[in-house]
């Protein structure tokens, strides 16, 4: 579980941070999160470790009075049963499809967005998403 939780991180960092650190989809939303859950769930217990609801943030300070998050909305999505099987058993090439596929399908959340936010391109950062995974060669 570890290796994937490294591959998790290093597909992050090496594919989605690169592409839009410049990138800008209006001034309402700064950043788009998604975490991944990964759970083998027992039976009895699918209730537990459920994602949360999206949540956008417009300011989070830390202790030492440092913004930590500036217009971020958070999503969080979940691989259980047959997904978490899947993920944990795939090479690295098949994990990045399985990333991508079930990131990209989680940018559906960004109707959940508050309606006072007017400046924010979802259709047009839902298409780079898809673009740039299509040109990596994951979807």
């Amino acid at each position: 579980m570890d290796k994937k939780m490294d591959f998790i991180e290093r597909f992050s960092s090496s594919i989605t941070e690169p592409a839009f650190k410049d990138c800008s989809f209006g001034k309402d939303v700064k950043e788009i999160s998604i975490s991944i859950i990964l759970i083998k769930t027992r039976p009895g217990f699918e209730k537990w470790d459920q994602p949360r609801r999206p949540r956008f943030t417009e300011l989070l300070i830390g202790r030492d009075g440092k913004v930590l998050w500036e217009k971020r909305f958070g999503i969080e999505i979940r691989f259980d049963g047959e997904l978490f099987d899947a993920f944990l058993a795939a090479d690295d090439d098949e994990a990045g499809k399985i990333l991508a596929r079930e990131s990209y399908r989680a940018l559906d959340q960004l109707d959940r967005l508050p309606k006072r936010l007017k400046d924010f391109d979802k259709e047009g950062f839902r298409a780079a998403v898809k673009d740039l995974f299509e040109r990596q060669g994951l979807m």
